[in-house]
This record gives structure tokens, sequence and C-alpha cells, in this order.
């Protein structure tokens, strides 16, 4: 059966895979300041 996890591992190449990287690490740093800021 095709699920939704067979679309995330054909992006999951290359430059693609790069962006997700960064993209994730972005979003983690910015939760980080977030939450230093309401603790």
């Amino acid at each position: 059966m095709e699920s939704q996890d067979s679309n995330f591992i054909r992006i999951d190449r290359g430059e693609n895979l790069e962006m997700i990287r960064i993209d994730t690490f972005e979003k983690n740093d910015y939760l980080l300041k977030t939450e230093s800021k309401v603790s």
C-alpha cells in the first residue's frame, strides 16, 4: 500500500534533503529562542 511515507522518500534526496535539514534546524532554533523567552 502506497502511503504518505513514499512521498517523503521521493523528496528525501540531494539538495531537497539539505533544504529539509536547514528548514528543520531553523524551526528548532526558533523554538529554542521562543522557549528561553518564556522561561
